[in-house]
């Protein structure tokens, strides 16, 4: 009997639970979030992503009413203007805001239905290899649970919890943070569901408002920036939106609750030597700079291959988890480099702390 436990309930974990519960005879998948946290804000899928989650069979994830069609987006980077890209030429003509939290209640149906078994509010709090395996302690609201498992999938996110266990070590590569904000009750405004970036003195901007005046906005800056200021993150965000000129008049008429959420954001890559029947997957591997829109579909992507990967190498292929490590450390690389492009384009604030630091780390690279 082969059994798993996967790390994480977010894209990566689901697909890889899903695609683990095809050849495995058990798959349990912890998540240390309640179920139905409203903690996630949101998240645009661009067309490509539409596409991606079709072909492998997920497209019911997407029917929601909450969730909305988006047009493309406005972007002001590297410019003083704001140009539009708009998806009307690009299949299937549309991306989509996602609300997350009816999003993640979807991944955890859809995994529940292929037979995979999920504990919500459970957290890990031991991991270590066994005889043929591994032995996990965790702790969920009944209190601590053990569980043996022959293969473990970590896809616990930036924290890559399971793989430090296991004596592996983040490369992190920024200090971003993302600090996510709501504002409720916004008025009527034509730029409804059309997705919003712009760079800025300390950072940069992502915000959409739906249909129902609910503005989404979430400013991207470095830890050091918001410990410095005396109104910390909140203080920082209210500051920075106030003198936005993309996102800041889509709050008029908006109430704000004066909450906001920091996420950890940076980019970053795992380093460990994976053993047998284990693998990190999705932003527990690597973590891509949220300025590319990938991290559902990147999550999803690697979930499944990871999973073929241990699959394969549980069949006796001794190259395949190996394999998909370099992949993964490829495509981060790959990723560095079209992030540094961006943040090359903008030269407006070079005396900036955000900025300076990502045009030094331009030239370290460059040398």
């Amino acid at each position: 009997m082969t059994t798993a436990l996967v790390v994480g309930a977010g894209p990566a974990g689901a697909a890889a639970a899903i695609r683990l519960a095809g050849w495995c005879d058990s798959v349990t998948m912890i998540e240390a979030r309640p179920r139905h946290w409203p903690g996630r804000a949101g998240e645009h899928l661009p067309p490509a992503a539409l596409t991606a989650l079709s072909r492998r069979g997920f497209s019911e994830l997407l029917v929601h009413d909450a969730h909305e069609r988006s047009p493309g987006i406005r972007s002001a980077w590297g410019a003083g203007f704001p140009m539009d890209k708009d998806y009307f030429m690009t299949p299937p003509s549309m991306g989509l805001n996602l609300r997350r939290e009816h999003f993640d209640e979807a991944l955890a149906v859809r995994a529940e239905r292929d037979g995979v078994r999920v504990q919500f509010d459970t957290r890990l709090h031991q991991l270590s290899p066994a005889q043929d395996g591994y032995t996990a302690t965790v702790r969920g609201p009944d209190g601590k649970q053990a569980i043996r498992a022959d293969v473990v999938v970590d896809a616990s996110g930036r924290s890559a919890i399971a793989a430090r266990r296991l004596g592996a070590r983040r490369q992190r590569c920024d200090e971003l943070v993302a600090i996510a904000g709501r504002i409720e009750g916004c008025g009527p405004n034509d730029d409804v569901a059309r997705v919003h970036v712009e760079s800025v003195e300390y950072g940069w901007w992502y915000g959409v408002l739906f249909s129902d005046g609910t503005l989404l906005a979430t400013f991207m800056t470095d830890a050091s920036i918001v410990q410095r200021h005396p109104g910390r993150a909140p203080g920082l965000w209210t500051e920075q939106l106030r003198h936005n000129r993309l996102i800041g008049p889509l709050a008029n008429g908006g109430q704000w609750s004066g909450h906001v959420d920091v996420f950890d954001a940076a980019a970053q890559v795992l380093e460990h030597d994976a053993p047998r029947g284990f693998l990190a997957v999705g932003d527990a591997a690597a973590a891509y700079d949220p300025l590319s829109s990938s991290g559902i579909t990147k999550g999803f992507c690697d979930g499944f291959a990871g999973a073929d990967a241990l699959a394969q190498s549980w069949a006796g292929d001794p190259h395949a988890v190996i394999e998909h490590r370099r992949t993964q450390h490829r495509d981060f690389e790959a990723h560095r480099v079209r992030q540094n492009d961006f943040y090359r384009a903008e030269t407006r604030w070079l005396a900036s702390p955000f900025w300076r630091s990502r045009h030094e780390d331009l030239l370290r690279r460059a040398s």
